[in-house]
C-alpha cells in the first residue's frame, strides 16, 4: 500500500456534492448486516483504523478492507465521543427497527390501547436513535431531553388518536355476499361522494360436497369466505362493518342458538370481525348474486 494514496479517515468514501453519492454513503451506514457485528469485532476495526492513521497497518491490507473497517466502525461508534453506541440506536438498525414497528403499527390499530402503545414505542424508538446519534459538542440538559421526549411522543398520540377518531366516523364500509347453488360472491364498497363505490370483488365455487350443504349453510360459508377474503380491509378495523344478504335467516346468525356444528364452527371463526348484518331484497343484490353464478 506503500505505493496508493492514503486514504482520507476523516472524509466520506462517496462524493457528497453528488447524489448518487450521498445514497451510497446513505446504504452504507444503513446496512442491516453490521446490527450482528460482536463486540470483538468492533473492536478490530477500530484498532486497524487507528494503526492505519499511524502507517502501521499489517501487511497486505488492502483499501476495500480500510474502506469496510471504517463503515463498520462508523456504524458503532459515535464520531463526536468514539464510544460505542447502543445497538438498538445505531443507523444501522433503522432499517430491522423500522420494519418492525411500522408492521405492527399497520396491523394493531383496532383498539385504543393498540395505537398509544405502538405511536409510544415508535416514537421512543426515534427518540432513542435522536439521542443516540445527537451532536455531543452542543450538550442538552436532563430537562430539555425530557421535554422534547414527551413533546414528540404526545404529538405523535394525539394525531394518531385524532386521526383514528376523525376517519371512524366518515369511512362506511360494505359488504354485500350472496350464494347460489354453485357458489359463493360479494363485493366490498364504500361511501363516496354520497354513492356507493365497489372497492373488490369475490367469486368462488363450492367443493363438491360443499354444493350439498343446505340454503343457511351455504349463505353462511359465503359470509365467511367473503370476510377472510377481505380481511386486509376489513380484519383489523374498529368500524362495524355493514353486510347486506338476501338471505332473511342469515341476519340472525350471531344471535341463533345453533346445534348445527357446521354453523357453530363458522360462527367461531366469525368472531374476529366486528360486523353486523341486514337484510336487503334479491333485486337489489345484483352485483353478489351475479359474482356467485360466475
Amino acid at each position: 500500500m506503500d505505493d496508493t494514496p492514503r486514504i482520507n479517515l476523516d472524509v466520506p468514501r462517496y462524493d457528497q456534492s453528488q447524489f448518487i453519492g450521498r445514497l451510497r454513503h446513505f446504504f452504507g451506514i444503513t446496512d442491516w448486516r453490521l446490527c450482528f457485528k460482536t463486540d470483538r469485532e468492533l473492536e478490530e476495526v477500530k484498532e486497524l483504523l487507528e494503526r492505519y492513521r499511524h502507517g502501521q497497518e499489517p501487511p497486505g491490507t488492502t483499501e476495500e478492507k480500510i474502506w469496510y473497517a471504517k463503515r463498520a466502525y462508523e456504524s458503532a461508534f459515535h464520531p463526536d465521543t468514539g464510544d460505542k453506541q447502543n445497538v438498538i440506536g445505531r443507523m444501522c438498525f433503522q432499517v430491522p427497527g423500522g420494519m418492525i414497528l411500522t408492521g405492527a403499527m399497520l396491523t394493531f390499530y383496532k383498539s385504543t390501547s393498540a395505537v398509544v402503545f405502538w405511536q409510544w414505542a415508535n416514537q421512543s424508538f426515534n427518540a432513542l436513535v435522536n439521542f443516540t446519534n445527537r451532536n455531543a459538542k452542543s450538550p442538552l440538559s436532563e430537562t430539555q431531553l425530557a421535554v422534547a421526549y414527551v413533546s414528540a411522543t404526545g404529538a405523535a398520540l394525539a394525531t394518531a388518536l385524532g386521526l383514528k377518531s376523525f376517519l371512524a366516523g366518515r369511512a362506511s364500509t360494505l359488504l354485500q355476499v350472496d350464494a347460489c347453488e354453485s357458489g359463493v360472491g360479494a363485493v366490498l364498497l364504500q361511501i363516496g361522494n354520497k354513492e356507493l363505490q365497489p372497492v373488490a370483488y369475490f367469486s368462488a365455487k363450492f367443493q363438491p360436497h360443499q354444493r350439498a350443504y343446505s340454503t343457511i349453510e351455504k349463505e353462511a360459508l359465503a359470509l365467511v369466505l367473503a370476510l377472510e377474503h377481505f380481511d386486509v380491509y376489513v380484519g383489523q378495523t374498529s368500524q362495524v362493518v355493514t353486510v347486506y344478504s338476501d338471505h332473511n335467516p342469515l341476519v340472525y346468525l350471531q344471535a341463533m342458538k345453533n346445534h348445527n356444528t357446521r354453523l357453530m364452527r363458522w360462527t367461531l371463526r366469525l368472531q374476529p370481525y366486528n360486523f353486523k348484518i341486514q337484510y336487503i331484497a334479491g333485486k337489489e343484490n345484483v352485483l353478489a348474486d351475479s359474482l356467485s353464478r360466475v
